[in-house]
């Protein structure tokens, strides 16, 4: 794997973690009780988009290496796959 499929392996995978770790410890303005004037009250009181931002950086490089590993040592290839077709 070249270094630009690293980076774009890696951008995808840190979007993806993102997007599933920005759910974690959500709490809303309104479940804490003290919305601010002119927000959604479903707005999160304290996102944490820096802690969020690291896990995601955590899991993108974890699956970044998985990936890594799998292709650079061929550690699984198509032959192993036992459905997928053949050409002829």
């Amino acid at each position: 794997m070249g270094v630009g499929g690293s980076i774009v392996v890696l951008a995808i995978a840190w979007w993806l973690s993102f997007i599933a770790v920005s759910s974690w410890g959500g709490r809303s303005q309104a479940e804490a009780g003290e919305v601010v004037p002119g927000s959604e009250p479903a707005a999160p009181e304290n996102p944490f988009l820096f802690y969020k931002a690291l896990a995601a950086t955590f899991a993108a490089l974890v699956i970044w290496g998985v990936l890594f590993a799998v292709i650079e040592f061929q550690l699984l290839t198509l032959d192993d796959i036992p459905f997928f077709p053949r050409p002829q």
